[in-house]
């Protein structure tokens, strides 16, 4: 119950805007050649206590580009291709999941990226992204019931 009651506590915190992740992220995603105009990248109010990400400066047009991102910054099937693991490369670990539902192959390289930066050698290209997340894992002692 304790460890419930901290998780909540977590989720409902206000950190400040922005964070230092926010800040390496932003670097991030400019060194690795991502181009924006006519947005920022901010916080969002709402009930859950706010989110980050990128909202308009001012009224857009249709067909208006915002933002340029090359693939490199883009976590897909593909760039999970160039990702070498013990098992070989990524993509080909999590492509039957990609060809069976698109979001869970995301999700499987996500998880792999944040395993990587946390619990490895820190050695995970995406490591400023997947650091602006707000993801909760499971204590020790849910670890250990399960």
């Amino acid at each position: 119950a304790t460890e419930r009651a901290e998780l909540d506590a977590a989720q409902t915190e206000k950190k400040p805007f922005p964070t230092k992740e926010d800040e390496e992220f932003t670097a991030w995603a400019e060194d690795n050649g991502v181009e924006m105009s006519g947005v920022k990248y901010a916080e969002i109010p709402n009930k859950a206590g706010g989110m980050r990400g990128l909202i308009a400066e001012s009224s857009l047009e249709g067909g208006e580009v915002v933002a340029k991102l090359p693939l490199k910054s883009c976590i897909t099937l593909q760039t999970a291709n160039t990702i070498r693991t013990q098992g070989g490369f990524l993509g080909g670990i999590v492509k039957p999941v990609f060809q069976k539902n698109q979001e869970w192959g995301l999700a499987l390289v996500l998880l792999y990226e944040h395993f990587q930066d946390r619990y490895k050698d820190g050695n995970s290209r995406y490591a400023p992204y997947t650091r602006t997340m707000r993801m909760y894992e499971l204590g020790k002692s849910v670890m250990k019931e399960l």
